[in-house]
């Protein structure tokens, strides 16, 4: 809702009332990066969001290192050899990660590409306040992750029917 400062607020007091979770600091950041508060945002420890701290150097115009942390990353998807993530944490964070950094760019292929991977791992993929906020604003009105986005949505629901009826 661009209350940013709000965000911010509420992320700080739930790190403090819970260190371990991430999630917390990944709202953090997504507020951070959203209010031009890059350099704040690159500074934060973000646990398994690597992607999110790359995406928040690049937009302080530190892209050489942003990059190289995306691209090791890319290299460790391609290759298998990806780090185990954090208890409790799936891979989905990186997919979602890597939506949000493309979108950032105005990538509108690779933003979809990584939007799909997420939804395919879970029917959660991109949590919804990430993705009606402003991070894919420069992608959000590309017609074909407009209506990409759109079909995966709309077949979430049969997809978890469908995929839960072996437990019915």
């Amino acid at each position: 809702l661009g209350r940013y400062d709000q965000a911010i607020a509420a992320a700080k007091m739930a790190t403090v009332l819970e260190p371990r979770q991430i999630r917390s600091r990944a709202i953090e950041a997504r507020a951070m990066l959203l209010s031009d508060r890059a350099e704040t945002c690159a500074s934060l420890l973000l646990g398994p969001h690597r992607v999110l701290q790359a995406t928040c150097l690049d937009a302080m115009g530190n892209e050489t290192e942003g990059r190289a942390i995306v691209s090791k990353i890319l290299t460790n998807l391609r290759n298998g050899s990806m780090p185990q993530p954090e208890a409790g944490y799936t891979a989905v964070i990186t997919y979602e990660d890597l939506a949000i950094h493309y979108a950032w760019r105005g990538d509108a292929k690779k933003a979809l590409e990584w939007a799909a991977f997420a939804y395919g791992k879970s029917p959660v993929g991109l949590e919804i306040r990430v993705l009606e906020s402003e991070l894919f604003d420069a992608v959000r009105n590309d017609p074909e992750f407009a209506r990409t986005i759109r079909q995966i949505r709309d077949g979430i629901y049969d997809r978890v029917l469908r995929d839960s009826e072996q437990f019915l």
